[in-house]
């Protein structure tokens, strides 16, 4: 028995070591190093977990928590969820369901629920109950809670619940603040994260309060190069940019995107959205050649990161197919559509807005009975998209199919009958096809 009982505590000590390790690459992963030997060593310590600690479940589940949280420093949350799947009903069996561990447990895999492929649903429950674990056993007033307010509040916002989001958001700021009045990174992230709830909102100026509060307290509090600044940096660079303040948003965003290539390397996801910022930037400055090289870059990044199914990738190839049309190479935007399509198979209302897309581009090449092709297949595949039906209407008009466009019209008014805003509107929207 004491010897069994000795091995224990040497495991226990062997787990607390690799796991002090593992966390202590965070500061290292943000140094801007090369990362790929740190990858190789999670990635075979990972393999290992399963086949060699099956005995030694407590050590087994510190790890798979100190390795997943790296893999989220890293960006990579595919292999961060596929290491901390199975950690919740570890922590149940061997703590229960009132223990802090099992919260950090829950709350690491939550966190993987809302990168690029989002399970909010998911992320919100396991949300919830570290909130109830954390209050119940620290009250309502700690750091803890504080944090897990905010976390909850961002899974709330990716599922536009936008009015609770922004209520969580503040009252985990009202706990931050009380906590550390004289100002505290963490009042500092929690005003980033109000910051963003404000933006989705529209309310830009709002938004711009709260982002430059962020980032004076950042520099304060953090000095003037390090993460949080850079983050604070691009965020409110964004907001500006909104607002149509291009002149004020553009060094922010160009510093922010230095201090993230110096801290956590080139290839890391935020670095590839501060990149689609900039290029949105310059081609409202019509500087469009420099923004098609940013958006190639970002597209470029977010590949070697995500599947290629991944929404963020869509969303990058979306912006540089809007930009290939401004410059008129259409046969490559057409090329990069056709990838779309191929990724959307089987979701109707994606495939109706990439058709709709590929006949603005046949439209834009005087194509136009080919143009008519692809906005019939598009209001075929979503009817109550509007915006396909008035485009079908255009292109019907512009070939002299008087009769169809007819028809098509009287649908429109049809559906406007019960839609305040109407679907006329939709069709002198559409500015590239007119």
């Amino acid at each position: 028995r004491q010897q069994a009982e000795t091995e224990a505590a040497k495991s226990q000590q062997v787990a607390q070591f690799l796991e002090d390790m593992f966390q202590g690459a965070d500061p290292w992963v943000a140094s801007g190093r090369d990362t790929t030997v740190l990858r190789e060593i999670l990635d075979k310590a990972a393999g290992r977990l399963n086949s060699e600690l099956t005995n030694q479940p407590e050590v087994e589940l510190e790890l798979r928590n100190a390795i997943g949280e790296v893999y989220v420093d890293l960006g990579d949350d595919r292999k961060a969820e596929a290491v901390l799947r199975d950690v919740p009903a570890m922590a149940r069996k061997l703590w229960g369901n009132d223990d802090l561990r099992l919260a950090r447990s829950l709350q690491n895999l939550a966190i993987t629920f809302v990168g690029p492929n989002p399970k909010p649903d998911e992320a919100e429950a396991l949300q919830r109950e570290v909130l109830a674990i954390r209050r119940k056993a620290m009250g309502n007033e700690s750091l803890l809670v504080g944090q897990t307010l905010r976390d909850l509040a961002n899974v709330l916002r990716i599922q536009g619940r936008l009015v609770e989001a922004e209520e969580t958001e503040r009252e985990a700021l009202a706990i931050q603040r009380k906590l550390w009045p004289q100002g505290h990174h963490e009042v500092a992230a929690m005003l980033s994260a109000l910051e963003l709830v404000l933006k989705e909102q529209g309310r830009w100026p709002e938004a711009e309060t709260a982002g430059r509060e962020a980032l004076a307290m950042s520099i304060k509090v953090d000095g003037e190069e390090n993460v949080p600044v850079a983050n604070a940096l691009r965020e409110l660079g964004v907001v500006l940019l909104n607002q149509g303040k291009l002149a004020e948003a553009e060094p922010l965003l160009r510093k922010a995107l230095a201090m993230q290539t110096k801290l956590i390397g080139r290839e890391n996801p935020e670095v590839a959205w501060n990149l689609k910022d900039i290029a949105l930037l310059l081609s409202q400055e019509d500087k469009l050649v420099e923004a098609e090289q940013d958006y190639r870059e970002a597209l470029a990044i977010q590949r070697k990161l995500y599947d290629h199914t991944s929404p963020v990738v869509a969303v990058t190839l979306n912006s540089l197919i809007e930009l290939l049309q401004r410059e008129g190479k259409q046969a490559e935007a057409e090329s990069l559509i056709a990838d779309l399509l191929t990724q959307a198979a089987g979701n109707k209302s994606e495939s109706a807005r990439l058709l709709c897309a590929r006949g603005e581009l046949r439209a834009l090449a005087g194509r136009w009975n080919e143009a008519v092709v692809e906005f019939s297949n598009a209001a075929g595949l979503d009817p109550n998209d509007e915006e396909s039906s008035a485009d079908l209407v255009l292109v019907l008009l512009k070939v002299g199919r008087n009769e169809e466009c007819r028809q098509r019209c009287h649908e429109l008014l049809a559906q406007a009958a019960t839609n305040k805003f109407g679907v006329l509107s939709a069709a002198t929207d559409r500015k590239s096809v007119v």
